[in-house]
């Protein structure tokens, strides 16, 4: 099967390695990928020895696809398909059995007015968690295609190069992510004393504005403030890998997520996890024994119909303070991961429901 992809690959983001994990999984299913980044050709960014490389196609090298995949945001779905309109490419991508794989980073449905523009010449939709997939009942439906990993790639092997308990967190420095809760609760749980660590990596953030922020939120850095540590610049796979490797426990106090990789890769790399509940992180997390903390609906700003979690501050204080006194520095996971999020399992998932869309 001929499947073309549209998507940020060679981002860097998140949504980018998403995109980039997806196209894995079609190619270990067998499928004749061909894919079209959704950025210029200039800022590509991939490792020279990916075997992506060698399904990146031109315009003028790309050929009628049997299925097209569009992966990317909601608000932008339809624009892919209207940046086509009037090239050779058009009629080929619209004869072709058309998906739309997005996300859904609130709790409330997906609104009317946005499903209306996401749908028309789509023949699917696909959403990579049961929440995003309940989301767009109403308006859209779909199928979950959950976020496909490597496992020869993750393993639970650890690298400590201390006896400070280190919490880390992996994300954008946004209010969605909301890292600051993270900050306030570990500053009200621990003391400059206590022999603990909070890493933030937080890519692409302005790093003085980072650290203005945490000193309004706890005060200034001074002898009675647990150790912090703040790293905005991007980092290598080795890298990360080895954050999570040398770290104990990933947290997140996230106020909404559609699937949360950095801490899918901590599960993969076995540490322990504390994470707001009732994300599409709860796909992955269910069956495990990561501390999921509970957490409430919150409107997003005065007056909107959106809506996200504001998670509990003194349950993840107590979340946290437990962790380190119990030295929880692992997350047992009580189901076969790679029968759920391998390659292998999610490409012959993705080429099932390709091969079964019917088209009008």
């Amino acid at each position: 099967m001929k499947v073309r992809l549209y998507s940020h690959i060679g981002a860097g983001t998140g949504y980018a390695r998403m995109g980039e994990m997806l196209a894995r999984a079609l190619i270990t299913a067998g499928c004749e990928l061909e894919v079209r980044p959704l950025l210029p050709w200039n800022h590509v960014r991939l490792h020279p020895d990916d075997i992506l490389i060698r399904h990146l196609r031109r315009d003028n090298e790309l050929t009628p696809p049997d299925a097209t995949v569009v992966h990317t945001l909601p608000v932008d779905v339809r624009t892919v398909l209207k940046a086509l309109s009037g090239t050779p490419h058009a009629i080929p991508v619209l004869n072709s059995k058309l998906v739309a794989y997005t996300t859904w980073e609130f709790q409330n449905d997906i609104p009317a007015s946005i499903a209306a523009d996401m749908t028309g010449d789509y023949d699917d939709f696909w959403w990579p968690c049961a929440q995003n997939r309940r989301a767009a009942e109403i308006h859209l439906g779909g199928h979950v295609v959950p976020i496909a990993y490597d496992p020869k790639e993750w393993m639970p092997e650890r690298e400590r190069y201390d006896d400070r308990f280190t919490f880390y967190y992996v994300g954008a420095w946004t209010d969605r992510k909301n890292p600051i809760g993270i900050v306030k609760a570990y500053a009200k749980a621990f003391g400059h004393a206590d022999k603990v660590r909070l890493r933030l990596q937080v890519a692409g953030a302005d790093l003085d504005r980072v650290k203005a922020e945490i000193d309004q939120a706890i005060g200034p850095d001074t002898a009675d403030r647990p150790m912090i540590s703040v790293h905005a610049g991007r980092v290598s796979e080795r890298e990360l890998w080895y954050m999570h490797r040398s770290s104990d426990c990933f947290v997140s106090a996230t106020r909404g997520e559609a699937w949360n990789l950095p801490a899918f890769e901590a599960l993969c790399a076995g540490r322990a996890i504390i994470h707001t509940a009732g994300t599409g992180a709860d796909d992955f997390l269910a069956d495990t024994t990561a501390l999921m903390v509970p957490a409430a609906p919150a409107k997003v700003t005065p007056g909107s119909d959106a809506t996200w979690l504001e998670i509990d501050h003194d349950a993840l204080v107590l979340a946290m303070l437990a962790c380190v006194r119990l030295r929880v520095d692992q997350t047992l996971v009580h189901y076969n991961l790679a029968d759920r999020y391998s390659y292998a399992a999610v490409g012959a998932q993705a080429r099932n429901l390709l091969e079964n869309i019917k088209q009008p």
